[in-house]
């Protein structure tokens, strides 16, 4: 589904407008599985109250409008993969957290509940949804990896806040293939941790990191710089804990190509070599 003006036939690009409630219904006839994953950046900009409207609306009404797409169908998709996030959790400090866990206060924690309760239309068509609550994905051409890279590659990689507060990761080719699971796997539904199963605080995180790329870790952020600067997107971002478990995904079957952070780092860093050398 793209925003723009489509470059080959329907079949392979479908045009849709989630802002102006438009999208090409028909062409979504005889499709097998849905994976949405739309949704506005929510750390590319400080929240101020029309940025937490666009982050909430990115998600809730362009899952919304392609789910009540689905109604025109005569032969609708036999799934639906919607994502979420582990901000609906929120802060929950050191609690171990799985599928079953109630949804946590916060404004991300609100985002996810209002993002999943969007596909209630297809829901009660009776086709079974998926949600992926991810965590931290790790892959070195987007996501947070992107843009911390850069100050640990120069020597300014530093711990966030108390350091205390745990990260729940999974690797991008994981997350991939867990997602290919989740598709070939009969009778799944409802929410799915998108988390490896070694949790780690940010301190680890990030001095792990640092050992990868052979730099020190050396700076550490107080919590009150990080509030000052970003607000409540820092503290629900980077001070925020949670530490999640994959139980269901396990459960399933799947079993996780990287167990542990270093062979996350490990593979990822073997792929981009360039990021590792030392200047």
């Amino acid at each position: 589904l793209v925003r723009r003006k489509p470059k080959c036939d329907s079949r392979q690009e479908i045009y849709w407008n989630p802002s102006s409630g438009f999208i090409e219904s028909t062409a979504l006839e005889n499709t097998d599985v849905i994976i949405n994953l739309a949704g506005k950046n929510i750390s590319s900009r400080r929240w101020s109250k029309g940025q937490k409207k666009a982050i909430t609306n990115s998600r809730v009404a362009s899952t919304e409008l392609l789910c009540h797409a689905l109604k025109r169908l005569k032969k609708p998709p036999h799934l639906i993969i919607s994502a979420s996030a582990m901000g609906f959790y929120g802060n929950r400090g050191l609690e171990t957290i799985d599928e079953i866990s109630k949804p946590g206060t916060g404004f991300l924690a609100e985002v996810c509940r209002q993002w999943e309760d969007a596909t209630s239309s297809a829901k009660n068509m009776g086709i079974p949804i998926i949600y992926l609550r991810t965590g931290i994905v790790l892959g070195t051409k987007g996501g947070m990896l992107k843009k911390i890279l850069p100050l640990f590659r120069f020597g300014l990689g530093s711990i966030l806040g108390s350091g205390k507060q745990i990260i729940s990761w999974i690797s991008i080719d994981d997350l991939v293939r867990a997602i290919e699971h989740l598709i070939l796997t009969p009778d799944l539904e409802g929410p799915f941790n998108m988390v490896g199963p070694d949790p780690v605080t940010n301190m680890d995180f990030s001095e792990l990191l640092a050992l990868k790329l052979h730099r020190p870790c050396s700076f550490s952020v107080p919590d009150w710089v990080i509030k000052l600067f970003l607000g409540r997107m820092g503290q629900e971002i980077l001070l925020s804990s949670c530490q999640a478990y994959p139980n269901k995904l396990i459960e399933s079957g799947y079993t996780f190509q990287t167990q542990h952070l270093d062979q996350a780092f490990d593979a990822l860093f073997d792929k981009n070599k360039k990021l590792c050398q030392k200047k």
